[in-house]
């Protein structure tokens, strides 16, 4: 009777003992899984943060928005030299003219968008150098504007147009070559 009470205690010993052998590795598999996933966790919010760095509002923006300021900058000296629409390129990149978007202009005011971020950026690059086609597309107000806009900038600039005749004098440091036969 004795033997069986002991034997009846050691198989509950032994239960016991199993019990807290599973329930150490249990414990010891729950605190790998705990710094495995804190590891993670840190790997995903580095991604994170990564993520929204490299996003089109993060460090591009910020590069972008230094880089807009000086054209913008530019743009608006363009406006005051010629009188036209005021241009600027909005942080995504669009171009408006007077707050209206650029593929909503006529073919005279989109030439004067292109002929605005030649200036602007002939003076933000340093290059000091203009080349326009077909200013024949603007009426005699806009050509005029952009007479007084070619002296007013400090860029050499070289306009190509269509006319029914040759110009006339030309104002200032301005030169005419008429292109024929």
């Amino acid at each position: 009777e004795a033997v069986e009470i002991a034997r009846a205690r050691l198989a509950e010993a032994e239960s016991d003992r199993r019990a807290y052998d599973e329930a150490k590795r249990a414990a010891d598999n729950a605190e790998t899984a705990t710094s495995r996933a804190a590891a993670l966790n840190s790997q995903v919010a580095a991604w994170t943060a990564l993520e929204l760095a490299l996003s089109p509002s993060g460090l591009p923006a910020e590069l972008l928005a230094r880089a807009l300021g000086p054209l913008n900058a530019a743009l608006e000296r363009v406006h005051d030299a010629s009188g036209w629409p005021l241009v600027r390129v909005e942080d995504d990149i669009a171009i408006t003219a007077a707050g209206r978007a650029c593929g909503l202009l006529s073919e005279s005011e989109r030439w004067r968008v292109d002929a605005a971020l030649a200036y602007a950026a002939a003076e933000v690059s340093g290059c000091g150098l203009v080349l326009l086609d077909r200013f024949d597309v603007l009426d005699v107000r806009s050509r005029t504007q952009f007479i007084r806009l070619a002296l007013a900038m400090d860029a050499q600039t070289i306009a190509a147009g269509t006319l029914k005749e040759t110009p006339g004098a030309m104002p200032g440091k301005l030169q005419a070559v008429w292109l024929g036969g």
